[in-house]
């Protein structure tokens, strides 16, 4: 199996990118903050299911 969504969008490029990119925003308020964590666990979601379907494709593509 692959490396999971969390491992994917968590590398240290990434990160510093992110880091990057925030540079010189103002802090997020609370409410935008769980907004945030809310899309972000949806993406990721969405993200490991494709992966899944994905996965269980090429399985039967291989076994068939």
């Amino acid at each position: 199996m692959g490396a999971s969504p969390h491992q994917l969008l968590h590398t240290p490029d990434t990160i510093a990118a992110f880091q990057k990119d925030l540079a010189g925003t103002p802090p997020m308020s609370a409410a935008e903050h769980e907004r945030l964590q809310l899309i972000i666990k949806r993406i990721s979601r969405n993200v490991e299911l494709f992966s899944e379907e994905t996965e269980n494709e090429l399985l039967a593509t291989l076994l068939a």
